[in-house]
């Protein structure tokens, strides 16, 4: 499996099966899960995350991937470059690193 979760899709029958989804719908309750870690580990919720995770771009806390893009035919997508770009963001998360780096920096 790469760059995904298993759903298990059944919205047209002759199609049902099990599928690599990805997307919203399988980060936000990751992202969610992550950073409750990280708010249980310093003791501290601060409201707006993202001036904190900016702080933490460029290091272990985020894979940058800088080849690639979101291109879906018949459109046109953004091209995935070093640091941070329109199709993957600050990168992919570490989250291991990530939790104890961003409980760090609330604490």
């Amino acid at each position: 499996m790469d760059g995904g979760v298993f759903v298990y899709w059944s919205a047209i029958p002759t199609q049902a099966g099990l599928y690599i989804v990805g997307g919203t719908s399988a980060g936000a309750p990751q992202w969610s899960a992550a950073l409750a870690i990280a708010y249980q580990y310093s003791h501290v919720a601060p409201g707006l995350i993202n001036p904190y995770l900016y702080q933490l771009m460029g290091t272990p806390a985020f894979h940058d991937v800088a080849q690639g893009s979101n291109t879906l035919r018949p459109g046109q997508g953004f091209l995935s470059t070093p640091g941070y770009d329109p199709p993957t963001g600050l990168g992919s998360p570490n989250v291991g690193y990530l939790v104890v780096e961003l409980a760090r920096l609330l604490t």
